[in-house]
């Protein structure tokens, strides 16, 4: 189940109520959050979707849930993710650690079933892709 409107077209109230229909009425144990949800993305709203998440799993045993995640790619527009000096988003493994860290600290949760990307590092498939050529 997806939960990107959670925190933001959602309450994270209205986030928890939709996970546990979605749970105890139809049997959905798969959720998908991002470290950018809710979207749009903004500073002051990235997050709050896993506090939803979070506020659910209380309610849940955490081997009953199966939890996605993704890290973002490299953005020079979301620039607030990953701490608060204002470097770009990149995928490399200092900013992948800190945006798992981030993610559990805000799941509430000591692990995560599977991290994805959420988009590539552009900037670096095209470095890639001329080196080709």
């Amino acid at each position: 189940m997806g939960t990107m409107t959670f925190g933001r077209q959602n309450t994270v109230e209205e986030g928890v109520e939709q996970l546990n229909c979605a749970f105890d009425k139809y049997g959905v144990n798969f959720l998908d959050t991002a470290e950018m949800y809710p979207v749009p993305s903004t500073a002051e709203s990235a997050g709050m979707t896993d506090r939803a998440v979070a506020a659910f799993l209380k309610s849940r045993k955490r081997e009953d849930v199966i939890l996605a995640t993704k890290v973002s790619g490299t953005s020079d527009r979301i620039n607030w993710l990953r701490g608060d000096d204002g470097t770009f988003c990149k995928l490399n493994k200092e900013q992948i650690k800190y945006s798992i860290e981030a993610s559990l600290t805000r799941l509430e949760t000591e692990f995560i079933d599977l991290l994805q990307i959420h988009w590539p590092d552009i900037a670096g498939l095209k470095i890639l892709v001329w080196s080709h050529l």
